[in-house]
């Protein structure tokens, strides 16, 4: 979605949706300052000591939510987005309206010289076959089918109109999307889905609520 012509940062987001029945610990409990992160199109790390609960999400956003707080009340009003749902950020980069990719990494255990991370999952989505078509440019974003499918198959997507009360986490539809990324004019936004410790990740969907 655009505002006034102009690419429309403020509503851009990723939201990790844990849609198991355990806790997702977004660190390494042995060593708790190594944490969750995203990576490729935007840079992201998760707070220190963060965990998601079952079937609770979070959302990350290209501004800083604590620093901004009329930008946060905007964009929540924009989605229905209520305050029990945490808000994160600024991530930094940006999701691209055509193709881009994005990379949910959590750490591995540290070694001597580094911290080495291990790949959830990876995205890359397109506005062109074999994705959904009439998502760029036209206000529909990219849904996921199946919370379990894999997701980056373009068949486990659909084109459809953002909306608050179908994109609920706490209240899930059979076709709820688990990860979204709105990129730009058209993406809707991008969800990841942690069912275990190691977790998941899936892509594009509707409005977080």
């Amino acid at each position: 979605m655009d505002l006034d012509g102009q690419d429309n940062t403020r509503d851009e987001f990723i939201e990790l949706w844990n849609i198991s029945g355990a806790p997702v610990l977004l660190y390494d409990p042995d060593h708790s300052t190594n944490t969750w992160r995203l990576r490729d199109a935007v840079d992201f790390e998760f707070p220190t000591g963060l965990e998601l609960p079952p079937d609770g999400a979070l959302v990350v956003v290209g501004f800083d939510p604590v620093l901004d707080p009329g930008t946060l009340a905007d964009f929540r009003a924009a989605y229905g987005l209520g305050p029990e749902v945490l808000v994160l950020g600024p991530y930094r980069g940006r999701l691209a309206n055509d193709t881009e990719t994005l990379e949910l990494e959590r750490p591995d255990l540290p070694d001597t010289n580094d911290v080495p991370f291990v790949l959830v999952e990876r995205v890359k989505y397109h506005d062109q076959a074999p994705w959904p078509a009439g998502t760029d440019g036209t206000g529909l974003s990219l849904q996921r089918i199946s919370l379990g499918g894999f997701g980056n198959d373009p068949t486990n997507w659909l084109a459809g109109i953002p909306s608050q009360d179908r994109a609920s986490p706490a209240k899930p539809t059979p076709t709820a999307t688990a990860c979204r990324m709105a990129g730009k004019s058209r993406m809707g936004s991008t969800r990841t889905t942690p069912r275990t410790p190691s977790g998941t990740m899936t892509a594009m969907g509707r409005a977080p609520r």
